[in-house]
């Protein structure tokens, strides 16, 4: 019932901005599973970027799987 209703995208958001104006951070990072396009499209939407990729770093479902790296700077948050 969350499915395309935007929750995700809000949470990433509510999630980036307590990082950076409660705790004062400069930097927040995540990992994205290869082949969860919904997470990595909410990552992509609050902002983040692809930092780099780890191969086949992981084994899920039955196969080895890629991590995928986003990043947001401060910098870019509040621009």
């Amino acid at each position: 019932s969350a499915w395309r209703r935007r929750i995700g995208a809000r949470s990433w958001r509510a999630i980036t901005s307590y990082g950076f104006e409660v705790l004062g951070l400069h930097k927040i990072c995540a990992t994205v599973i290869d082949g969860n396009e919904a997470s990595l499209k909410c990552a992509l939407a609050a902002g983040y970027i692809v930092e780099g990729r780890q191969l086949q770093q992981i084994y899920k479902n039955g196969a080895h799987r890629d991590l995928i790296h986003v990043g947001l700077l401060k910098e870019k948050w509040t621009a």
